[in-house]
C-alpha cells in the first residue's frame, strides 16, 4: 500500500511562459481497467463473475465496510479470465 500524503497548505508555482498549444490524435484504447488495489481503504467484495457481460454504470465490485459505495463500470464490455487475487475489470 502507498504512503497517503496531505497537503495542509496550498503551493504556489510561479512558472515562467506558456504552454504550448499542441494537440494530438490519440487512438482508442482496446482494454479499459478499474483495479480494486488502487482505491486505498478499499477492501473490495467482487459482484460480478468473469466472462460476464456488463453494462456501463454498472456495479463491478463494492466496499466490504461501507456496501453503500458502489464502483461502476465506465463502458460496456465483457470481463475476462483474471488469475489474481480481487479481478480486475477490463473489457475487450
Amino acid at each position: 500500500m502507498a504512503n497517503v500524503i496531505k497537503i495542509r497548505k496550498g503551493l504556489d508555482i510561479n512558472l515562467k511562459g506558456q504552454a504550448a498549444e499542441e494537440y494530438f490524435d490519440v487512438k482508442q484504447p482496446e482494454i479499459y481497467a478499474l483495479v480494486p488495489d488502487d482505491f486505498h481503504g478499499v477492501t473490495p467484495k467482487v459482484v460480478v463473475k468473469e466472462q460476464e457481460y456488463v453494462m456501463a454504470g454498472g456495479a463491478l465490485f463494492i466496499d466490504k465496510n461501507h456496501p453503500e459505495v458502489k464502483f461502476v463500470s465506465p463502458v460496456s464490455g465483457v470481463l475476462p479470465h483474471r488469475p489474481c487475487r480481487f479481478p480486475a475489470a477490463r473489457w475487450r
